[in-house]
């Protein structure tokens, strides 16, 4: 697991960021959280939607046999998304499927529950389950007309009615389509899901393309946001608002970079947080084409705020080739989130789930890196922010992410002032009792490293790339380098002997040779910490400007 902090470094995107700066926290590598839930060798899986019923418990998930197109999937759980049945019997026209199948549950007037299945191009076309997915009309036209991705989402209305959205591209809405312009609709039911009625535009652009709408109500019922991803990726994706139940929507306006993405799917957490996960396709990140997800508040998108943090889901290995996802909150606070990817590098894609809770992912965020040797924690202050009375017990390393001033004042003794720059150094030695306050007159943001290691007296040789790296400090428990690499700049072979927490104090793009012969790109955001082993290997900066990381080796016997 790693987490990385960002800088604000990233460049104007038409008037909106391409980047993020709020924090990414990596559960790619942790395997005891991931379910795999479908695999089929040599068969492209993709493209899943899920459905929790009232008992909390059972579980339908749907999904193509290809991309999109192709024979309909169904499978059930009763645990909740730890295991799941084998393929289930389904009508024999699921496999004239064109399109990602959807499922929704759908209740009409009377009380009646149903389970609609959504099928899309021209015609949509609709099978419904009476008994909660165990029986299915076959798949039929729910009118003269068509769309891609439906249906995107539905949502219960306040006055009963059920609004469905999706979007065409001139192709599909009538039959012998042509493509021209992106544009969003909805179409509403009045009976439970059985009719539909014909589509009314809902969002548009004059050059973005508008498409793939997921839907948000607001924590008092009042709002309705619709998140959209944009097509043509020469935007940021998009969100509009509806203050009148579907009726009328604002002009759709870009999102920040830490929500741009396809296929947005949201639920709310217990503590009315937002969980929302999608194909990351932002324009400047680490895990661009990766299955990822973002926390925040609903008042965030509102104002058009970045959220609280970004987490990457899985690492998928072939492009942006993944996630579509279902996702569902379980009554302990359990997100479960299911989708599509190319998790096994020279794979065709399968499917499997992520489970977690929003009060780990908060953990993490503060702590990327609990180890026997070292325990790495992010802190950050706002100015006149004072701390609790505390003491540190173990010696630390600060790496001073901004530049600012702190007021030191300890149980009995003289208070200490301490002004520190941007990417400055600093070791702070275990000490008594002591309150800490931002005196500055900004916020600033430390990476603290609290040493474990036990250490040992000898003095390490020389850094073997002195062009390149340079000695901080050295003692004890840690030789800390400085490393600048200028735009284009290679090292010679050299060694990294011992583990290492590194510190990103710039952008970083490089390609890392190593002696056995394999060589692969790291990227990194200004901020971004990561623990690496020992090494032996070559690398190059292949980012046109120059980049500065601090490394902190840790010394143990």
């Amino acid at each position: 697991m790693q987490i990385f902090p960002l800088l604000l470094t990233a460049l104007a995107l038409h008037g909106q960021e391409r980047g993020y700066t709020i924090p990414l926290i990596d559960l790619a590598h942790e395997t005891a959280r991931q379910v795999i839930v479908d695999r089929d060798p040599g068969q492209y899986l993709g493209h899943p939607t899920t459905l929790l019923l009232e008992d909390g418990r059972t579980m339908l998930i749907v999904y193509p046999k290809g991309h999109g197109k192709g024979g309909i999937v169904m499978k059930r759980s009763t645990d909740a998304g730890l295991t799941w049945s084998e393929r289930l019997p389904v009508p024999e026209n699921w496999a004239t499927s064109r399109e990602t199948p959807t499922i929704h549950r759908v209740v009409d007037a009377k009380g009646r529950k149903r389970i609609v299945l959504f099928s899309g191009l021209y015609p949509i076309r609709s099978s419904i389950s009476l008994d909660d997915g165990r029986e299915w009309t076959p798949l039929k036209p729910i009118g003269d007309f068509g769309g891609i991705v439906a249906m995107g989402d539905v949502m219960r209305l306040n006055d009963g009615r059920y609004m469905a959205v999706f979007h065409d591209d001139g192709r599909f809405l009538k039959n012998g389509g042509k493509a021209a312009k992106f544009t969003v609709f909805k179409t509403l039911s009045s009976d439970g899901g059985l009719t539909w009625r014909a589509p009314e535009v809902v969002a548009e652009h004059p050059e973005a393309h508008l498409c793939e709408p997921g839907l948000i109500r607001s924590p008092d019922g009042r709002q309705i946001a619709m998140l959209l991803r944009e097509n043509s990726r020469k935007f940021n994706s998009f969100v509009t608002f509806s203050s009148d139940e579907g009726r009328t929507w604002t002009t759709p306006r870009q999102l920040p970079g830490s929500l741009t993405g396809d296929r947005h799917v949201a639920r709310y957490g217990p503590d009315g947080r937002l969980f929302i996960t999608f194909r990351d396709t932002t324009h400047e990140s680490p895990t661009r084409g990766d299955w990822v997800a973002w926390v925040g508040k609903y008042d965030d998108i509102a104002q058009g705020r970045e959220g609280q943090y970004r987490v990457r889901l899985m690492d998928n290995t072939k492009g942006a080739d993944c996630c579509y996802p279902g996702l569902e909150v379980l009554g302990d606070g359990t997100f479960v989130t299911t989708t599509y990817g190319h998790w096994t590098e020279g794979q065709p894609p399968y499917i499997a789930s992520v489970r977690l809770k929003l009060g780990e992912l908060d953990q993490r965020a503060r702590v990327p890196f609990d180890t026997p040797l070292v325990k790495v924690v992010r802190a950050a202050n706002v100015p006149g922010q004072k701390s609790r009375l505390h003491k540190h017990d173990l010696n630390r390393v600060m790496v001073h992410l901004d530049a600012g001033r702190m007021r030191l004042a300890f149980q009995g003794g003289p208070d200490n002032e301490v002004a520190f720059g941007a990417g400055e150094v600093r070791w702070d030695p275990k000490g008594g009792l002591h309150t800490s306050e931002n005196t500055g007159g900004s916020h600033y943001r430390i990476i603290e490293i609290e040493l474990k290691n036990p250490g040992v007296e000898e003095k390490l040789p020389a850094p073997e790339a002195p062009g390149q790296y340079s000695v901080e400090l050295e003692n004890q428990q840690v030789r800390i380098l400085r490393a600048r690499y200028g735009a284009g700049e290679s090292s010679p072979l050299h060694r990294h002997t011992l583990p290492r927490v590194v510190v990103f104090l710039t952008p970083f793009h490089v390609r890392s040779a190593s002696s056995n012969g394999r060589t692969t790109e790291i990227r990194a955001r200004a901020g971004d910490v990561m623990m690496l082993g020992a090494d032996e290997h070559t690398a190059t900066n292949l980012s046109e400007k120059p980049f500065e990381v601090v490394i902190v080796e840790l010394k143990s016997r």
